[in-house]
């Protein structure tokens, strides 16, 4: 077998292993969040502006790598609550991965937080494709994919919002979308604050 043709078959070998692992942990979690007691993650005080800011730290280079600039507006006052710092900053991670994901290059996406009628909000807004009304309903549903094709190609498992949703429940709180058509998304999640 030629050097070329080699090679390739072991490129997508390589790609396959790697989607089968992201599956397979993207499983293990959400199992983890859905058979787990409401008081699944630790309720300690954290400042969300720590794992919002890590998540964006570690996702800085992939949207260097499209061209799509990333910027964080954060209070300078901390926006307590009551959770699990490692599973916010999955929960962000999910929310940057997505945007970035459906942002043309050359696009924009924001992660901001701020508070909302006694709730912390963290909001992630792209420039991207954006998302038709008669998806919304279902957007957060286990391996719900409004573009098949494209999802397959862009490598996601299709639980990424499930997480996100369930991370939410478990902390106390709520994820909501707007988008439009052509102009992009803004994920909304709602966290109680801490008293």
């Amino acid at each position: 077998m030629p050097m070329e043709t080699q090679s390739h078959f072991l490129k997508r070998i390589h790609e396959q292993a790697r989607r089968l692992s992201a599956l397979i942990n993207d499983l293990l979690t959400l199992a983890r969040l859905e058979s787990a007691q409401q008081n699944l993650f630790g309720s300690q005080p954290l400042d969300l502006r720590k794992p919002l800011l890590t998540s964006l730290q570690s996702m800085q280079s992939i949207g260097e790598e499209k061209e799509i600039r990333i910027e964080a507006e954060l209070p300078n006052a901390p926006v307590t609550v009551l959770g699990d710092e490692e599973a916010i900053r999955q929960l962000a991670n999910n929310l940057l991965d997505n945007a970035l994901k459906y942002t043309p290059r050359g696009g924009k996406v924001w992660i901001r937080l701020g508070t909302e009628d006694n709730r912390a909000l963290i909001q992630v807004e792209d420039t991207g494709i954006g998302i038709a009304p008669t998806h919304r309903e279902r957007i957060f549903e286990r391996f719900y994919r409004v573009d098949r094709a494209r999802s397959r190609e862009l490598g996601g498992t299709g639980l990424g919002l499930s997480i996100v949703k369930h991370i939410c429940l478990y902390h106390g709180g709520k994820v909501s979308l707007k988008s439009q058509l052509g102009k992009g998304s803004t994920f909304l999640v709602y966290l109680p604050l801490a008293k």
